[in-house]
C-alpha cells in the first residue's frame, strides 16, 4: 500500500478508540497545609489506596489531641455528675433533697452527657481532617502529572496530582496501537514532506499531516518533560518549514497566503510550547 493511500479518517478513528477508555482524575487537597514529603513521580504506576504524597500533620496532630484531652474531661465531668445524681435520687426516696436540688443535679448530668457527645463528635472530625494529610490514590493507574513540590503551601481544593485510569496505563494492547497510529502518521509526514522537497506539492498541503503525527505522538507522552521535548522539535520544525515558504516567496514560487499560513501555524507552535514550559516547577 503506498503512504499517499492511506486514508486519514482511519488513523483519526484508530485514536478515539485508543483514548475512549482513558480516564485523567484530578486529586486535590481535602485540607490546607504545606507538603512534607512526595512519594510518587510522574509516570508511576499506583494501585489504589496507594500513598501519594503527605501534608505537614503537625498542627492537626496537636488538634488531635487537644480534642482527645477535651474527650477525658467531659467523661470525667459526667462520672461526677452520675455519682452526685445517683447520692441525689437515693435522698429523693426518702425525701431529704429539696426538689429544686435534685432537679439542678440531674440538669446537669444531662448537660455533662452532652457536652460528652459534643467532645466525641469532634474527636471524630479531628481525626478525620488528619486522615486528609494522606493523599492516597482513589483508583489503579498512572501518575500524569504531579502539580506541586515538597514545601509548598496548598489550599483546599487545589490540584496534587493527576491520575490516568484506564487507557493505556491499564491496557497495553491499546498503548501498541497507539504506537502503530504514531508510527504510520509519522512515515505519511515524512512522505509529504518529501514531495514537498520534490516540488509535487505545495507545503501548505504537508502540514495537517505533521499537525496529525503530531498529536499522535504527544499521546504517547508520559511526562510533562516529554511533552515539552516533542513540542520543542515541533516548534523546529515549523521554523524549518517557515524559512523554506520564505524562500519560496521571494523566489515566486509561493504565494503570500502560503507565508502567512505558515508563519500562523508556527506561532501557534510557539504558544502551545510556551504553555506547557509554564507548568514546569519553578526552581528555587
Amino acid at each position: 500500500m503506498r503512504l499517499k493511500n492511506i486514508p486519514f479518517a482511519a488513523f483519526l478513528i484508530l485514536g478515539i478508540a485508543a483514548n475512549a477508555h482513558a480516564q485523567n482524575i484530578d486529586i486535590p487537597a481535602r485540607v490546607d497545609g504545606f507538603i512534607k514529603r512526595i512519594h510518587v513521580r510522574e509516570n508511576d504506576k499506583v494501585r489504589k489506596g496507594d500513598l501519594l504524597l503527605e501534608l505537614d500533620a503537625r498542627e492537626l496532630e496537636a488538634r488531635l489531641q487537644h480534642a482527645k484531652a477535651d474527650v477525658n474531661v467531659a467523661e470525667a465531668k459526667l462520672d461526677l455528675k452520675k455519682v452526685e445524681l445517683a447520692r441525689a435520687e437515693k435522698l429523693r426516696a426518702v425525701k431529704a433533697i429539696a426538689a429544686g436540688e435534685y432537679d439542678t443535679i440531674r440538669a446537669e448530668t444531662v448537660a455533662a452527657e452532652a457536652e460528652l457527645q459534643r467532645a466525641l463528635a469532634q474527636l471524630k472530625v479531628s481525626a478525620i481532617v488528619l486522615e486528609h494529610t494522606r493523599v492516597v490514590a482513589p483508583a489503579d493507574g498512572r501518575v500524569v502529572m504531579l502539580k506541586a513540590d515538597a514545601g509548598a503551601a496548598v489550599k483546599t481544593g487545589d490540584v496534587l496530582v493527576k491520575l490516568e485510569t484506564g487507557g493505556p496505563a491499564a491496557n497495553p494492547a491499546i498503548r501498541e496501537l497507539q504506537k502503530e497510529r504514531h508510527a504510520a502518521l509519522k512515515r505519511i509526514a515524512e512522505a509529504m514532506l518529501e514531495r514537498v522537497k520534490a516540488g509535487a506539492i505545495p507545503l501548505r498541503d504537508a502540514i495537517p499531516a505533521q499537525r496529525a503525527a503530531l498529536e499522535a505522538g504527544l499521546e504517547l507522552c508520559e511526562t510533562l518533560h516529554e511533552h515539552i521535548a516533542l513540542l520543542r522539535q515541533d516548534v523546529q520544525l515549523m521554523e524549518d518549514m517557515l524559512r523554506r515558504v520564505e524562500a519560496q516567496f521571494k523566489a515566486g514560487l509561493a504565494t503570500e497566503t502560503d507565508l502567512l499560513g505558515v508563519r500562523a501555524q508556527m506561532l501557534e507552535s510557539r504558544i502551545r510550547l510556551l504553555r506547557e514550559e509554564a507548568k514546569l516547577p519553578k526552581t528555587k
